[in-house]
C-alpha cells in the first residue's frame, strides 16, 4: 500500500458514519491556486509555505470531489483560518510533505484534524502542552513520548475544530485529552470558549499509518439557542 492511499485510508476512519469529503494531496506534485488564494503577503512569503499552503488547497478540492462537489477557492481569513465555501465546512493539515483535508457541509457538525509525525514528542516541550493528568497519563503508556505526541495531535484536531464556533485561540493547558476506547479520545474544555461552556467535552479518533500519527475531532452542531445540542461527537 502506497503512503497516499494508507494516509488517506486513515483519515476516512477517522470520522466513521460521518458524510464527508476526504482528500489528500503531496507538496512534491504541485498544482495552482484559484483567484482570491494567496499564502501571505506577496514576494515576502517562503518558497516551502507557498508549497505547503497550494497543496492544502489541492487537497481541499480532493475533498469537495469526493463529496461530489465542484472544486471552489478556499481564501485564508485574516485570523489565517481557511474560508470555505458557503454551505460547506472543513480542516486542513499538512506536514512531511502530505496535505489531508475534510469537507462537510455547514450544519452537520464541525471537523478538526491534524497530522504529525509519529515520532516522540521533545521532552522539553511536554510541560508547555501537556497538563499533569496528561502528563501521568504518558508516563504510563509502552512509549511515554509518543503518546505525549498523541495528546497533542489530539489537541491541535481539536482546536481546529472549535474555533469556527467560538473563534477562541484555546492555550494547551486550556483543554485536557482523556482516552476513551481504542483509538478514541475526549477533550474537555477548561475553560469556556464563546458559545462553549467549562467543562464541556468532545470525541475525537486517532490512528497511525506509517510514519505519521492521525487525529479528527467533531464538534456536534448548534442548537438554536447558539449552545451545542450534545457533549458528544
Amino acid at each position: 500500500m502506497s503512503r497516499k492511499t494508507a494516509a488517506l485510508a486513515a483519515l476516512r476512519g477517522l470520522f466513521p458514519g460521518v458524510e464527508a469529503g476526504f482528500g489528500l494531496a503531496e507538496a512534491a506534485e504541485g498544482g495552482a491556486l484559484c483567484p482570491g488564494e494567496t499564502a501571505g503577503t506577496p514576494g515576502r512569503v517562503v518558497p516551502q509555505r507557498e508549497v505547503e499552503f497550494i497543496a492544502g488547497r489541492m487537497a481541499a478540492r480532493a475533498a469537495m470531489a469526493d463529496l461530489g462537489l465542484p472544486p471552489q477557492a478556499v481564501p485564508r481569513g485574516a485570523d489565517r483560518a481557511p474560508i470555505w465555501p458557503e454551505g460547506l465546512c472543513g480542516s486542513l493539515t499538512h506536514t512531511g510533505g502530505l496535505a489531508l483535508a475534510v469537507v462537510m457541509r455547514q450544519g452537520a457538525a464541525s471537523p478538526g484534524i491534524d497530522l504529525e509525525p509519529a515520532e516522540d514528542l521533545p521532552p522539553e516541550v511536554i510541560p508547555a502542552i501537556l497538563t499533569r493528568a496528561e502528563r501521568l497519563w504518558a508516563a504510563r503508556q509502552p512509549r511515554p513520548g509518543l503518546a505525549a505526541r498523541l495528546v497533542f495531535v489530539a489537541k491541535e484536531a481539536g482546536y481546529k475544530a472549535q474555533y469556527p464556533l467560538s473563534r477562541s485561540l484555546l492555550g494547551f493547558q486550556e483543554a485536557e485529552f482523556e482516552p476513551g476506547g481504542p483509538g478514541e479520545f475526549r477533550l474537555r474544555l477548561l475553560r469556556a470558549a464563546g458559545p462553549l461552556p467549562q467543562g464541556f467535552t468532545f470525541g475525537g479518533r486517532f490512528s497511525t499509518s506509517g510514519e505519521f500519527l492521525f487525529a479528527g475531532a467533531l464538534l456536534p452542531a448548534l442548537t438554536q439557542e447558539g449552545c451545542p445540542c450534545s457533549g458528544a461527537a
